[in-house]
Order: structure tokens, then sequence, then C-alpha cells
């Protein structure tokens, strides 16, 4: 194999005839091009800061020696598919115990941080910014959310040989966990102050809504959103895929 493709253990789940292509300068329009000249390739998205690079379809059979050959390809590897299997918790504990067992509260009352003047980007299901403990606001003036998008939506099924992405307006949870990571990182409402209440968040919807029981994203989708939230200057982001 090329030293230039990396292929993933049989075990890792990826879609087939999609490969995340990075290329070796900032010229990402011009080897896109050539990538789109070759017979049974479409490059679907490209990314041209942060990262430079491509999402590109082939056909399934398409050896991606071929791909490593084009002129300005730096690295090749497939696009993995991942999953969050929902669950529900059995016990419930209040942000201030949790603040004084991991020094939050610490940090707060001695040294007066939280968070403000910080930009935090949040990769994950998406947020229901309408909670009360966030505000009920999205990019209004004096709303912790500032930043962020969709890049999924609703219809999005692994299941499908090409699934529907028909991102939303605004990065709506339709399941939960965007909301509860939001809350420990930056709730400010009346009954929950997360770790950075004064902190300006984003949230770059990454995952789909449930499909009997399990949301699901990949690879692609998630630079989407990690490349976006690097643009819009968050000092810090946050993925967490499986927890």
């Amino acid at each position: 194999m090329h030293k230039r493709v990396y292929e993933y253990p049989s075990h890792v789940p990826v879609h087939s005839g999609s490969f995340i292509v990075e290329f070796e300068d900032h010229q990402v329009h011009t080897h896109a091009e050539n990538l789109n000249a070759l017979s049974s390739v479409s490059v679907h998205k490209r990314f041209t800061k942060g990262f430079h690079g491509a999402v590109v379809a082939t056909s399934k059979d398409l050896n991606p020696e071929m791909l490593a050959q084009v002129p300005g390809v730096k690295r090749i590897w497939r696009n993995r598919k991942h999953s969050l299997t929902t669950r529900k918790g059995k016990r419930e504990i209040t942000s201030p115990f949790l603040h004084q067992m991991t020094g939050v509260a610490q940090a707060m009352q001695e040294f007066g941080l939280d968070g403000t003047g910080v930009k935090i980007g949040i990769i994950d299901t998406g947020v229901d910014y309408n909670h009360p403990e966030f505000g009920a606001c999205w990019k209004t003036e004096g709303c912790p959310w500032q930043l962020g998008k969709d890049f999924i939506g609703d219809k999005y099924d692994p299941s499908s040989e090409n699934p529907i992405i028909e991102p939303n307006d605004t990065p709506t949870d339709c399941y939960g966990h965007g909301t509860h990571v939001s809350g420990i990182i930056g709730a400010r409402g009346p009954h929950v102050q997360g770790i950075a209440p004064g902190a300006t968040l984003g949230m770059y919807r990454a995952f789909s809504c449930p499909v009997n029981g399990t949301l699901h994203t990949d690879d692609s989708i998630i630079m989407q959103g990690m490349v976006a939230a690097h643009e819009d200057g968050c000092d810090i982001i946050n993925v967490s895929l499986g927890a």
C-alpha cells in the first residue's frame, strides 16, 4: 500500500467509496479539479482553511492508490462512520456538588475565572438553546450562543447508499447529548451553572437524530464542524464522540 494511503483495520466501519484527501499546499481548488477529472471520482466538499483538502466520492471498487498518484495529494484515508448509542442516566448530581469536587468553585471564587472572553466551540448533537439555563436565545445580543450551525440535519441515515444531509437553520438538538455537554460547559440559568458561564458558545451539530436508538455521523461531517469552529476563532473546541 502506498505510504500516502492510510487504511483502517477491517473492524472499523467506513463509508464505501468515500475518502478524505489532504493536499500538499493551499492550492485546494486546483488539486480538487485534478481529482474531479478522474473517471468515477467526484469532489463533494473542499476545505480551504485550517485543513487543506477535500471529501471525495468514488466508485466502490476504486483503488485509493489511483487518488494517491494525483499531483498535489499528500495523504488519503477512508471516511469513517461514528455512532452514539442512546441511553438514560440513573442519577442526577447538582452542579454545585460537582464544582466542589472538580475545583471549578475554587477557580471561580478565588481567581474570578468564569470563561469571560473565551470562545468555546462544541461539536455534538446540537443544543436546546431555548432552555432557560442558556437564556432561551440564539445569536441575539447578550446571548451566550453567538456561533455555530447545523452540518447534518434530521434525515441522515447511514444505512442509505447516499445519506440525506439537509442541515437545519439552527443546530437544534433532537437527542440531548449536546445540550447536556453544553450545560456542563456554559449553563448560566436560574438552577444550573456550568464551568464557564461567562464564555461565548458555539454549537456545531455533527450528529443525526436517533435511528433505531443510535445517532450517527462520519469523519467528513465532524471535520466540517471543527474547521468552522476554527474559522470562527474558537479558543477551545470540544468533541465528545463516544462519551
